[in-house]
C-alpha cells in the first residue's frame, strides 16, 4: 500500500465519520485532503486513489445503503433527464482528467483548495429548498452535471454537493429527485475518470488499487456503524465543524500556491 496502516485507520475513522454523519455516501473529497495532509503523498497520486475509493463508493451505494428507491427514481422524472446526467458526468469525469494532465501540481492544488473553501461555505450557508411544482429549466441538468463531472477529473471531488443544490434551487426539482439525479451523475463521473484515466493518463497501479480498496473498506465499516447512532442533532454538529475544517485546510492551500 501506498500509506501506512496507522494513517488508513485514521482515514477510516474520520472519512467513515463524517460521510456517514453527513449523509453523504459517494463523495469522497475527504480522502483526497486526508491522503495530502496525512498520508504526505503527491497531489496526482492522492487524486487517483481517492478516484478508485469513489468508483468503488459509487458502485457498492445501492447494494450496501439498500437505496433500491433510487434505481426507481427514474419513474419519478423524465427518463431523459436521468440519461443527461449520466452522460454528461461520465464525459465530466473523463474531459476532467484529461485537463488535470495539462495542469502543473500548484493550480491542481489551488483547486482542491478552492473546492474545499466552496463547500464549507456550503455546508454552512445552503440549505435545501422545496422545489417546484413543475420543474423550470430542466435543460440546466446536463451542464450541471457536466461542470461536476469535471471537478471529479479533476480533483477527485464527485461534486455532489453543489451539484444537487443546484437541481433543487436551480432546476426546481424537490430533494429526493434532485438527490438521485445527483447520485446518478456522480456514480457516472467516477467512471468516466476512471476511464479517462486509462486513456489520457498512466492508469493505476496495483499499490494504488491495493491502497484505494483498504480505504473504502475502512470507510464503510466506519461510516455503517456510525449510522447507527445518526441523528439529525449529530448532522447538524458535524457539519459545522466540518465546514470550519474544511475552510481551514482550504485556505492553507491556496496561501500555499500564492
Amino acid at each position: 500500500m501506498l500509506i501506512s496502516v496507522t494513517v488508513l485507520v485514521l482515514i477510516a475513522l474520520i472519512v467513515g465519520f463524517v460521510t456517514s454523519s453527513l449523509r453523504i455516501w459517494i463523495d469522497r473529497v475527504f480522502v483526497a485532503l486526508l491522503l495530502l495532509t496525512m498520508g504526505h503523498l503527491h497531489i496526482d497520486t492522492a487524486v487517483r486513489v481517492n478516484l478508485l475509493v469513489l468508483l468503488l463508493a459509487a458502485a457498492s451505494h445501492g447494494l450496501l445503503r439498500r437505496e433500491g428507491w433510487l434505481w426507481g427514481a427514474f419513474a419519478r422524472f423524465p427518463s431523459w433527464e436521468g440519461w443527461a446526467a449520466v452522460i454528461a458526468g461520465f464525459a465530466g469525469g473523463a474531459l476532467g482528467r484529461l485537463w488535470a494532465h495539462s495542469l502543473s501540481t500548484a493550480i491542481l492544488i489551488g483547486i482542491l483548495g478552492a473546492y474545499a473553501v466552496a463547500m464549507g461555505l456550503r455546508l454552512l450557508f445552503v440549505k435545501p429548498g422545496a422545489g417546484k411544482p413543475e420543474p423550470e429549466h430542466p435543460s440546466w441538468i446536463a451542464p450541471i452535471s457536466l461542470g461536476a463531472g469535471l471537478f471529479t477529473g479533476l480533483i477527485s471531488a464527485g461534486g455532489k454537493p453543489f451539484a444537487v443544490p443546484l437541481y433543487n434551487w436551480a432546476v426546481g426539482h424537490k430533494m429526493p429527485v434532485a438527490y438521485a439525479i445527483g447520485t446518478f451523475g456522480t456514480i457516472a463521473a467516477a467512471a468516466g475518470a476512471v476511464f479517462g484515466e486509462y486513456v489520457y493518463g498512466n492508469g493505476f497501479s496495483v499499490a494504488m488499487w491495493t491502497t484505494a480498496l483498504a480505504i473504502w473498506v475502512g470507510v464503510s465499516i466506519v461510516a455503517w456503524l456510525t449510522d447507527l447512532i445518526w441523528s439529525p442533532r449529530l448532522m447538524k454538529i458535524v457539519a459545522i465543524l466540518v465546514a470550519l475544517t474544511l475552510i481551514t485546510i482550504g485556505v492553507k492551500f491556496l496561501l500555499q500556491v500564492a
